[in-house]
Protein backbone atom coordinates (compact mmCIF):
# COMPACT_ATOMS: atom_id res chain seq x y z
CA UNK A 1 0.00 0.00 0.00
CA UNK A 2 1.53 3.33 -1.00
CA UNK A 3 1.90 6.02 1.63
CA UNK A 4 0.82 8.88 -0.63
CA UNK A 5 -1.99 8.75 -3.18
CA UNK A 6 -0.98 8.63 -6.84
CA UNK A 7 -0.57 12.10 -8.28
CA UNK A 8 0.25 13.75 -4.96
CA UNK A 9 3.77 14.43 -6.20
CA UNK A 10 2.38 17.40 -8.09
CA UNK A 11 1.24 19.08 -4.87
CA UNK A 12 4.61 18.36 -3.27
CA UNK A 13 6.31 19.92 -6.29
CA UNK A 14 4.11 23.02 -6.02
CA UNK A 15 5.00 23.32 -2.34
CA UNK A 16 8.72 22.99 -3.01
CA UNK A 17 8.71 25.52 -5.85
CA UNK A 18 6.63 28.00 -3.90
CA UNK A 19 8.97 27.76 -0.92
CA UNK A 20 11.99 28.53 -3.09
CA UNK A 21 10.20 31.41 -4.80
CA UNK A 22 9.08 32.77 -1.41
CA UNK A 23 12.65 32.68 -0.11
CA UNK A 24 13.94 34.32 -3.29
CA UNK A 25 11.36 37.09 -3.21
CA UNK A 26 12.06 37.94 0.44
CA UNK A 27 15.85 37.74 0.38
CA UNK A 28 16.80 38.70 -3.17
CA UNK A 29 14.08 40.86 -4.71
CA UNK A 30 12.63 42.28 -1.44
CA UNK A 31 9.07 41.99 -2.73
CA UNK A 32 6.79 41.22 0.21
CA UNK A 33 3.58 41.06 -1.83
CA UNK A 34 5.11 38.45 -4.12
CA UNK A 35 6.38 36.51 -1.10
CA UNK A 36 2.97 36.56 0.60
CA UNK A 37 1.29 35.26 -2.54
CA UNK A 38 3.65 32.32 -2.98
CA UNK A 39 3.69 31.55 0.74
CA UNK A 40 -0.11 31.24 0.74
CA UNK A 41 0.09 29.25 -2.47
CA UNK A 42 2.42 26.73 -0.80
CA UNK A 43 0.31 26.58 2.35
CA UNK A 44 -2.82 25.92 0.32
CA UNK A 45 -1.02 23.15 -1.57
CA UNK A 46 -0.05 21.47 1.70
CA UNK A 47 -3.56 21.82 3.13
CA UNK A 48 -4.96 20.32 -0.07
CA UNK A 49 -2.52 17.42 0.22
CA UNK A 50 -3.48 16.87 3.86
CA UNK A 51 -7.19 16.83 3.04
CA UNK A 52 -6.54 14.50 0.13
CA UNK A 53 -4.55 12.05 2.29
CA UNK A 54 -6.98 12.08 5.20
CA UNK A 55 -9.97 11.80 2.90
CA UNK A 56 -8.62 8.80 1.01
CA UNK A 57 -8.67 6.49 4.04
Amino acid sequence: MPILPPGSEFLLLICAISSVVTWWSVNISRSLEFAKFFAWFGVSAMISLLIWILGSN
